[in-house]
């Protein structure tokens, strides 16, 4: 959440923050000889490993800072895997979950807590509205980003598009490091293997693509406050149900199979519907911080 590290800094509002995966390097008890210095402590706990390893240790935390009178501050997730307040109620002051179709009575609040729900809350990269806000060209491509997923995904992925005519007229362009049998297998002007990029140039990527292809993270997000169509590939089939109610309000169609991608790749790409992404979520979330 670098991204909200930036606007709590214009805000002035001063604080501890600790990523996503700080329990696999930090053990409770080294935090605790350190957690006393500032007011607020947000912690990122939007990943399966805290629901899975850490629950206690997260819960443990929480009540050694409220008893030291520190405001505590969540990130959680949105899946029964993935989130602490689907599980466990925590004492914590404000709890943010920004993400779509989030609803107050699917998780287990405190009554006296605060909770943000939805995805007016998501808190984006300031470079994101920059771009939002220039006349940048769509070019002829797709862009396949699908972070940790295995590189036989890809390679699967790539061998479905050839066997179709979409790349006889969309280039291909997938970010990720190809190994020695993918620059051999793959020696094509229409697809290209890109370097893992810097945010803002990966940004900029999103802006210009015709369409994404990812996984189930927080990618997509972006790509949709850059009006670029997005598939979702998640052949594990474990969130279907969610990402197909999305399908009937974004601009985002869901793929558990890869033999129907070509067609809902031109499904998508015919497709009219708009939707403007809030992006406001940084002012959003650090106006109620500087109430707390």
């Amino acid at each position: 959440m670098e991204a909200l590290a930036g606007y709590m800094v214009k805000y002035g509002i001063t604080h501890t923050f600790y990523p996503n995966f700080f329990c696999r390097f930090i053990e409770i008890g080294e935090i605790g000889r350190e957690v006393l210095r500032e007011d607020i402590y947000i912690l990122d706990l939007s990943a399966e490993l805290y629901v899975r390893h850490f629950l206690s240790k997260i819960l443990f935390l929480i009540e050694y800072l409220k008893q030291n009178g520190k405001k505590v501050v969540l990130f959680d997730g949105l899946f029964k895997s993935d989130c602490i307040h689907k599980n466990v109620c925590t004492n914590s002051d404000l709890v943010i979950i920004p993400y779509f179709l989030a609803t107050p009575e699917e998780f287990f609040f405190f009554n006296g807590g605060s909770n943000l729900l939805g995805e007016e809350f998501f808190v984006y990269n300031p470079f994101v509205l920059t771009l939002k806000s220039k006349m940048i060209q769509k070019d002829d491509f797709i862009l396949v980003s699908l972070g940790g997923s295995r590189e036989k995904v890809s390679i699967d992925l790539i061998d479905t598009l050839i066997s179709s005519e979409l790349l006889s007229r969309l280039k291909l362009k997938i970010v990720g490091k190809p190994s020695f049998v993918l620059d051999l297998r793959y020696n094509s002007d229409n697809v290209e293997f890109l370097p893992v990029q810097d945010h803002k140039s990966f940004l900029l990527l999103l802006k210009r693509a015709k369409l994404l292809i990812t996984s189930t993270g927080l990618t997509k997000y972006e790509a949709l406050a850059l009006n670029t169509p997005v598939i979702v590939l998640d052949l594990k089939k474990r969130f279907k149900d969610y990402y197909k109610k999305l399908e009937t309000i974004l601009p985002m169609r869901y793929c558990n199979n890869l033999k129907d991608l070509p067609v809902l790749i031109e499904d998508l790409l015919s497709l009219q519907l708009t939707y403007e992404i809030p992006l406001k979520g940084g002012e959003k979330v650090c106006t109620i911080l500087k109430e707390l």
